[in-house]
């Protein structure tokens, strides 16, 4: 989101994207959004920058990607990320950001205990605001769940395994400090290959677009300066 201030329009992500796809129609050029949606990228579009969001609902069924830049580590994101791409992937990176990845699980962990507090005080009320406020700000994580109970009554409580599944990222962030060659090939066996972790506070971008399009350059050797930059972007 591209805040108000001082009496300035702000337009989502979306909105941009909407003036962007209505300009590669007028130009003749395939829509990205329909490409998306058929599981496809246009032929002049050689990197795709996405938030969240893409690993709810599409799929990309390329034959083949050079690389894949993931910011997230633990393992539950891990997974859903790369799920959503069905084709060849040559590499694998992952951003770990060790300060980043401290801060949120303080974050986290506060709200959970604010939040089994609350279930613990019988504060339905409360409780079911927050539900509201976390559903209406797409919150990825589930930190409290609704119950219907037969007489259509609402009840609200705690995830406790999203809990866990905090406490296990917290644990892969402990055994990832070291960014060795063994903790990071033991931690994602998973995936059947061995990603590169990249930290950024060793890149020292903090742009995150900055960031993706270093990682290009410096492991894949991809040049990406100039117009031709702006084009693919």
């Amino acid at each position: 989101m591209i805040e108000l201030s001082e009496g300035r329009s702000g337009l989502t992500l979306a909105d941009l994207q909407d003036m962007a796809d209505k300009q590669r129609i007028a130009d003749g050029k395939e829509s990205l959004f329909e490409a998306l949606r058929n599981e496809h990228l246009p032929d002049d579009i050689s990197i795709l920058i996405v938030t969240d969001t893409l690993q709810e609902g599409m799929s990309l069924t390329f034959p083949k990607i050079d690389y894949m830049i993931i910011d997230g580590y633990g393992e539950v994101e891990i997974r859903q990320k790369v799920g959503r791409f069905r084709g060849n992937l040559d590499q694998l990176f992952i951003i770990f950001n060790p300060n980043n990845a401290r801060r949120d699980f303080q974050i986290q962990s506060d709200m959970f205990a604010h939040f089994r507090k609350l279930q613990a005080e019988g504060d339905q009320v409360e409780l079911a605001k927050q539900f509201g406020i976390l559903k209406g700000a797409q919150f990825k994580v589930r930190y409290i769940t609704e119950r219907v109970r037969e007489d259509g009554t609402k009840t609200y409580e705690v995830n406790e395994q999203a809990y866990l599944h905090l406490l296990k990222d917290h644990k892969d962030y402990l055994h990832l400090m070291g960014n060795t060659e063994e903790a990071v090939k033991e931690m994602y066996s998973y995936l059947g290959a061995t990603p590169k972790l990249v930290d950024p506070n060793v890149i020292r971008i903090s742009n995150q677009k900055d960031l993706i399009l270093e990682i290009a350059e410096r492991w894949r050797g991809i040049p990406l300066k100039g117009p031709a930059q702006e084009a693919l972007l």
